[in-house]
């Protein structure tokens, strides 16, 4: 009898595991709110698609062609929206406490941005003008031996190692040198990547986030599985203890931010600032390391732009020692459209950011959507729409040297740092940081060829990265 019951038992377990699945795709198929919503069928059935798609790594380019057919919005993340962030997709940046791009909560999250403000205002970031210069010459420097043998340099790996330096100095006053590395590489670049790529597992399934997290606390770890956000979660508290250790570094974002809380009697926990230490991190680092990227590749591959970009700097950066404001930077028409090109074709946050529909419901494209529906969108949907974008995948800044009406009604699309209060904080920093390296970089160098003919875009959970390093070659030019 007892083996007749545990017979029955493994079997109707065996025959829960089939019927489940059959019977959640056969509702969404036919019964679900949403299943006249137009989409690849698989989509419609399971969110396996989904899953499937972000674990290949090209899931936004998928989605962008049925944005084309179908039709895209950007109401849902504009200024005033009344959708909320999805709590279960920003669990799985989560490590201590929540930061600036984890928080759901609005009070919470004006609240934090309100103490950080100061701090990451264009005002306070140009008093740190030398220092950005500081770091563009060690990049410079290593480009240089590379240049001057005719070898072929990878963008992207110069790039990030030296805004992963820019951004550690800028919010703990303590950086892992890796500029200065033999391979252009650090762990913490390489941390950055896992906690992109694992954070797709750990939103479609939270309850691996969940087992990460007990081992971590109990300081047990898996061969081959470990836990990125706990990873870069160490990095940043090894940043706040240099931080409070080094007595001769006078300003950091962090420092800013902590007394700015106790004259408002507040004290920051350490849990609190690591976790902000995290998004500093990530976000710092690949968003300006791929726009970057971008730009220069296309400058090299267009030399007639190239120039012409040289000839807009040129008066400013008459020799090699030249080091102007960034201000005089800001006013180059040429400059700022080459960056804005590298941003719209990158589009280096990629992420769907889903959003939960408010009270009211919403109504798009003629459809009403209930309460608490899940929706998303990506800036590459915007950025690549054709209506708006001639020949939206050609790398075109002239397209932004146009009338004021024109370039008005792109940048409504033009959405790199996101909209409304959820808009990037670093925004000043990325942006000084930019115009500052990408001058620098044509002034002291000439345009010779790039490796490929074109830049095979992947995907993480939240950034674009080339699926290949992008290797380029300069030549020095005599200042």
């Amino acid at each position: 009898m007892e083996q007749s019951f545990a017979s029955l038992s493994f079997y109707g377990g065996i025959a829960l595991l089939v019927v489940y699945p059959l019977a959640q795709i056969f509702y969404n198929l036919f019964l679900h709110p949403l299943r006249d919503v137009p989409g690849p069928l698989l989509a419609r059935a399971t969110d396996l698609w989904l899953f499937a798609n972000e674990l290949e790594g090209h899931v936004h380019d998928k989605i962008l062609k049925l944005h084309h057919k179908l039709g895209s919005f950007s109401e849902v993340y504009c200024q005033g929206t009344k959708f909320d962030k999805a709590r279960y997709f920003y669990n799985a940046f989560v490590d201590q406490a929540d930061n600036l791009f984890t928080m759901t909560d609005r009070d919470q999250h004006s609240h934090d941005k309100r103490l950080m403000s100061h701090a990451f205002s264009k005002t306070t970031i140009l008093q740190q003008e030398s220092v950005i210069y500081d770091f563009v010459q060690q990049l410079v420097g290593r480009m240089m031996p590379f240049a001057q043998s005719g070898k072929e340099f990878p963008l992207l790996a110069g790039y990030r190692c030296m805004t992963l330096d820019l951004i550690t100095e800028f919010v703990f006053g303590a950086t892992p040198k890796a500029i200065e590395s033999e391979d252009l590489n650090d762990p913490i670049i390489d941390q950055i990547g896992d906690t992109a790529t694992g954070s797709v597992v750990t939103q479609h399934i939270p309850f691996v986030r969940k087992v990460l997290r007990f081992l971590s606390k109990n300081k047990i770890t898996i061969p081959g599985f470990p836990d990125p956000v706990l990873n870069l979660g160490l990095a940043a508290k090894r940043g706040l203890e240099a931080m409070k250790t080094t007595s001769h570094v006078e300003w950091t974002m962090f420092k800013a931010m902590s007394a700015n809380a106790s004259k408002q009697g507040i004290q920051l926990r350490d849990e609190h600032l690591i976790a902000e230490g995290i998004l500093m991190i990530i976000a710092g680092t690949d968003t300006t390391a791929v726009t970057l990227s971008t730009a220069t590749y296309h400058l090299i591959k267009n030399p007639e732009i190239f120039e012409r970009l040289r000839q807009e700097v040129a008066p400013f950066m008459p020799n090699k020692d030249a080091r102007p404001s960034f201000n005089d930077l800001d006013h180059l028409p040429l400059l700022d459209a080459c960056l804005k090109e590298g941003m719209r074709l990158s589009s280096p946050v990629r992420s769907r950011l889903p959003r939960v529909v408010p009270k009211d419901g919403w109504t798009s494209h003629g459809r009403f959507y209930k309460p608490g529906t899940i929706v998303s969108s990506s800036p590459l949907y915007l950025h690549q729409e054709p209506k708006i974008f001639h020949d939206c995948e050609a790398f075109n800044p002239d397209r932004w040297l146009v009338s004021p009406e024109k370039k008005s009604e792109m940048l409504h699309y033009f959405q790199p740092f996101s909209r409304g209060s959820r808009q990037c904080i670093g925004q000043n920093l990325s942006t000084i940081e930019q115009k500052i390296t990408l001058a620098t970089i044509v002034a002291r160098f000439a345009p010779v060829s790039v490796a490929k003919d074109t830049i095979e875009w992947g995907e993480s959970s939240t950034n674009a990265l080339p699926d290949t390093q992008i290797y380029a070659t300069m030549a020095a030019r005599n200042m």
